[in-house]
C-alpha cells in the first residue's frame, strides 16, 4: 500500500515541486536569529553554556492520519492545478507530545484530549514529564506558548535555565530530528491509525526503540556536536532558514 505522495515522489522523471509548509522570515526574524546565534556561540565558547549538559524540548500534534495516509497536496504537478486535499475531519483527531531529549536519551509525554497548545497545558506537560535534575538548563525555541509565567515559574523552581533562541528556529531544534525520526517509523508506509490509544502505543514504541541499545544517547550526541555548526551557519547566511538535513 502506497500513498499517492510516496507514489509521486519516486518518479524521478516527472515535474514537481514540494509544497511550503512555513512562509518566508521576516528582516526582523532573521537579525534576530543572527543576534541569538551570535550570543549562544560566544557563551559556548568562554564555557558558560553546555550543550551536553541542556534538555532540548518541544511539543508536536500527533494524527490519526499519517501526513500522506490519504491523498494530499504534498506534492503536485508543475503543470497543473494541486489535487483536492481528502482525509478525515482534524486528521481523524489525535493529541499533543511533549518529547524531550538529553544527556540519557529520548523522553516523551502525551496528553489528550487537546489536540492544541496553551501556555498552561505547556507548563504542566514539563512539570510532570521532565526528568528534572538531570539537566542544568533548557533549550526553548522562543515559540510563544513557551514564553509564559507558567512554564518560567516551573523552570526557575527546578533552578533550571531557560535558554531561549529566536522565534521560528526549528531549524536549530535537534529534537526536530527526533520528531522525524519518530515520525518515519509511525506513519511507515502511509500507515492510519482509529484510536488515540492505538497512536499512543505506536508512540510509545518508537520511543522505546529510539532509547535501545544506546541509540537515543547517540542520536543526541550527534546533534550535539553539530550545534555550534548550525549556529554559526545562520550567522554566516545573516539568519536564513536552514537545510533540515544537519
Amino acid at each position: 500500500n502506497v500513498s499517492a505522495c510516496r507514489f509521486l515522489k519516486s518518479l524521478p522523471w516527472l515535474g514537481r515541486k514540494r509544497a511550503s509548509k512555513t512562509g518566508p522570515l521576516s528582516a526582523i526574524n532573521r537579525g534576530k536569529r543572527v543576534e541569538k546565534a551570535k550570543e549562544w556561540l560566544d557563551d559556548y565558547r568562554a564555557g558558560t553554556l553546555d550543550f551536553n549538559k541542556m534538555i532540548y524540548v518541544d511539543e508536536k500534534k500527533w494524527k490519526l492520519d499519517s501526513p500522506d495516509g490519504y491523498p494530499h497536496p504534498f506534492f503536485f504537478l508543475l503543470d497543473g492545478p494541486p489535487p483536492t486535499k481528502l482525509s478525515r475531519v482534524a486528521g481523524g483527531g489525535g493529541f499533543m507530545l511533549l518529547v524531550g531529549m538529553y544527556s540519557k536519551g529520548i523522553i516523551s509525554y502525551a496528553w489528550t484530549p487537546k489536540v492544541s497548545v496553551d501556555k498552561e497545558a505547556y507548563a504542566i506537560a514539563c512539570s510532570e514529564a521532565l526528568p528534572w535534575g538531570d539537566f542544568e538548563a533548557a533549550f526553548d525555541d522562543g515559540a510563544g506558548v513557551h514564553d509564559g509565567i507558567q512554564a518560567d515559574s516551573v523552570f526557575e523552581s527546578q533552578g533550571v535555565t531557560q535558554r531561549r533562541f529566536a522565534p521560528q528556529s526549528y531549524d536549530v531544534m535537534p529534537v526536530e530530528v527526533v520528531h522525524a525520526v519518530m515520525v518515519n517509523a509511525i506513519y511507515a508506509d502511509g500507515k492510519n491509525y482509529y484510536s488515540i490509544e492505538e497512536l499512543k502505543k505506536a508512540v510509545l514504541k518508537s520511543q522505546t526503540v529510539l532509547n535501545k541499545d544506546g541509540k537515543g544517547v547517540k542520536l543526541f550526541k550527534d546533534l550535539i556536536e553539530k550545534l555550534p555548526q548550525r549556529l554559526q551557519q545562520i550567522i554566516d547566511t545573516k539568519g536564513k532558514r536552514l537545510p533540515k538535513q544537519w
